[in-house]
């Protein structure tokens, strides 16, 4: 799989996408973050775990199996308390409260891949995808704001050790073989529920 090619084919998304327009509300408002520490507690919590399990079982033994439970064990005990520890610097967010349907869109998305389509493009393609713009959008914020709970989110998903995680999805993704258009698809379609994901943090009736 060619990875800059994905990626160059979605520049129309990624121009939208880096820096987004909530990215740079968050920066000159770091209160704003609250809708997003619900939104990506829900998506973590209900979505991006049981979505790299049922991908992991999936997976070929063959370097793939290990690398993604570790990466799963990373997500649920180092992301899932970052959620927490913000939500409390901010005053208390209620994560008890219902997601949005964009949320609730994604994670069926997700799970829809890893569970009804073939390893490449059932995950493996999306979770690079997801994680990538991630590392963009919190690299773009990196170093803007000297506000704590920024400069903890941003010191995390803008570090080394994700950047190296994010290197070695893709390596992962490039090491593979098959139909580039299914990929090419697969790949637009997370990035579309991305943005998807970040636009509906930057309406008006997300307080």
């Amino acid at each position: 799989m060619d990875t800059e090619r994905l990626i160059g084919e979605n520049r129309d998304v990624w121009a939208r996408f880096v820096p987004h327009p909530y990215m740079v509300k968050v920066v000159g408002d770091p209160g704003s973050l609250r809708p997003w520490v619900l939104e990506d507690y829900h998506f973590v919590r209900g979505g991006a775990i049981r979505f790299m399990l049922a991908l992991a079982s999936r997976a070929p033994p063959e370097g793939h199996l290990d690398f993604l439970l570790e990466s799963t064990h990373r997500l649920a005990t180092m992301e899932v308390p970052i959620f927490l520890e913000v939500s409390r610097d901010l005053g208390g967010v209620d994560l008890g409260r219902e997601p949005s349907m964009a949320t609730v869109s994604y994670v069926s998305f997700l799970n829809h891949l890893a569970t009804s389509m073939d390893f490449v493009y059932g995950g493996a393609v999306a979770l690079f995808a997801e994680e990538w713009a991630y590392y963009q959008a919190w690299k773009w914020l990196s170093g803007k704001s000297q506000h704590p709970v920024l400069v903890r989110l941003s010191s995390h998903w803008s570090s080394r050790e994700f950047c190296e995680y994010v290197e070695r999805l893709r390596e992962m993704v490039e090491g593979m073989q098959g139909d580039q258009k299914t990929a090419a698809g697969v790949f637009r379609e997370t990035c579309r529920f991305e943005l998807l994901f970040w636009d509906s943090l930057n309406g008006p009736d997300t307080h």
